[in-house]
């Protein structure tokens, strides 16, 4: 931003009817980061803390005595004559930067800010934060903060675990603020919300990092529609800020989902189809599956060879390609050899076909999901052009359970131990593992081009299918009331239906300034190796 310091005449004193003089000049001045300097064309460029600026320089612009380097704080003074260019009449040094500090600027994450685009997303992110803050105040939810400092969780993502060095108490890093808000929606607040703080101990992806910021929520006397009205309702609002069109989510169930797109988390700009077909070969008597390639992705050697790699890591075969239109045309037997069936697909004599869009694999379908994952990142990633479109996702009617792999015959959370049951009857009702891996509960995902922007659930308010969901767990008494006894507790001071969402701040900005990476609309965010890009961690030498 300038500001006007005074007022420069060229003419001698004038009376009062001379007063609009033509050569009157008002001074100004920008404080602000040298970002370029070409004293050969007397040019600089800065950034003030809000956009870049240009100035030409006259003869005496620069100081005699100090050398204009890139990074340096620098007043500068002008004049503005309706030049596409201002003109710069002096310059003064506030804070010298030397080249040598410049040279390592890509190791100085905070030079970031001084980058148009980088504030640019960080303006946006202000501006969704505040809009959606004010948004959620207006439809009655309260803003509490819950402690960082917490009560070691048994499910759910890795925690960082913490002591202190004066009381020996030992504590989490919160993941997630849910049971904080499952309180507090019983205690008598009927929707809360605040932007959280939130810790996971997980490897580290692009779409990831230790430490990020979630936008929570729960509400009291509520059901999963309303929920999910309030939800479309926030994403709608940032979508507005960003000028995007938001679209009707579209509705899947987790079966669906896992069904068209191997993933649970579908992006409907790059639509596949995995399905299994009702041939068996002769030769070990395989079943067959097929994947169906994304609109606007042309079969070639390179991904014919990448998928077969993929099929072979996970015990699965390649077959061959042929055309969809081929596939839904053949007569297929029951049964039949590798060569009967080529020939049924037309699929030539293993080279690639122009047009052929399925690939087809032999292995057992009842394990396709290990390879229909891999090819759908696969086919994301070999895919060059996308719809305009965002693609938004609802994805319910998640598993509750899954089988426990370090444990056999044990059955673990698939999402978290307090969801509540589609079917409570049916629930109780259980008694083997099969039954109980049936069951799905009230979860839900949103979903934005393919990357989960958050998830949420209606909560368990009755102590009897708690402790019930427990026991399937196999936690015993101690351990529940260990683990969990203020939950248990509190569910028997009048618990009413509530449902709660968290909302992945950080994803939701990356999302709609299209960056790949969430550490992009990140201020200090980790490096792959988890370390701080401006201090680095404890452990460096």
């Amino acid at each position: 931003m300038s500001d006007v310091v005074t007022v420069v005449t060229d003419s001698p004193a004038s009376t009062q009817e001379d007063a609009p003089d033509s050569r009157v000049r008002v001074e100004e001045r920008v404080c602000g980061w040298l970002s370029a300097v070409s004293l050969e064309d007397r040019e600089i460029e800065l950034f003030d803390g809000e956009r870049s600026r240009r100035f030409t320089m006259d003869e005496v612009a620069a100081p005699a005595d100090q050398r204009l380097c890139p990074g340096s704080a620098v007043e500068v003074r002008f004049t503005e004559m309706g030049e596409a260019v201002p003109c710069a009449r002096g310059v003064r040094v506030l804070g010298a930067a030397t080249p040598s500090a410049n040279d390592r600027a890509a190791d100085r994450r905070f030079l970031e800010f001084r980058d148009q685009a980088f504030h640019d997303r960080l303006m946006f992110r202000h501006q969704v934060w505040l809009a959606l803050s004010n948004l959620l105040s207006q439809r009655g939810f309260l803003h509490i903060e819950t402690p960082i400092l917490s009560h070691p969780s048994t499910s759910g993502a890795q925690e960082f675990l913490t002591t202190s060095r004066k009381t020996g108490q030992s504590y989490a890093l919160p993941q997630s603020p849910q049971v904080y808000g499952h309180l507090l929606a019983i205690g008598g607040v009927r929707r809360y919300f605040q932007w959280a703080r939130c810790f996971r101990d997980e490897d580290l992806r692009s779409n990831r990092q230790p430490e990020f910021t979630q936008l929570h929520l729960e509400m009291a006397f509520v059901d999963r529609d309303t929920l999910k009205g309030v939800i479309e309702e926030i994403v709608a609002c940032a979508f507005e800020l960003a000028g995007r069109t938001c679209a009707t989510p579209l509705h899947m169930t987790f079966d669906q989902a896992m069904a068209q797109f191997g993933s649970d988390k579908p992006d409907m700009r790059f639509a596949c189809d995995f399905r299994q077909l009702p041939v068996r070969l002769d030769e070990g008597g395989e079943g067959l599956f097929i994947a169906a390639l994304p609109a606007g992705l042309t079969l070639s050697r390179g991904l014919e060879e990448k998928a077969a790699a993929l099929a072979q890591k996970r015990k699965v075969r390649f077959v061959t390609s042929c055309r969809f239109d081929a596939l839904n045309g053949a007569s297929l037997p029951l049964q039949c050899d590798l060569d009967t069936l080529r020939a049924r697909l037309q699929t030539g004599n293993g080279e690639v076909v122009d047009g052929n869009d399925v690939l087809v694999f032999a292995g057992d379908w009842r394990q396709h999901l290990r390879i229909s994952r891999a090819l759908y990142k696969l086919f994301k990633e070999e895919t060059t052009t996308t719809s305009a479109m965002d693609s938004l996702v609802w994805v319910t009617g998640f598993p509750m359970f899954e089988p426990d792999t370090e444990q056999k015959g044990r059955l673990r959370c698939a999402c978290h131990p307090f969801l509540q049951p589609e079917d409570e009857a049916a629930f109780l009702a259980a008694t083997r593992n099969a039954e109980y891996l049936a069951l799905r509960g009230q979860a839900l995902d949103l979903v934005l081009n393919g990357e989960e922007l958050g998830s949420g659930s209606m909560l368990i308010s009755d102590k009897a299918i708690q402790t019930r969901l427990f026991n399937v767990l196999g936690q015993s008494k101690a351990e529940i009331r260990q683990h969990f006894g203020a939950m248990v507790d509190a569910l028997q001071t009048g618990a009413p239906p509530i449902g709660g969402f968290g909302l992945g701040f950080d994803r939701l900005v990356a999302g709609l300034t299209d960056c790949p990476h969430i550490r992009d609309v990140m201020a200090f965010p980790k490096s792959k190796q988890g370390k701080c890009m401006a201090f680095g961690s404890l452990n460096d030498s």
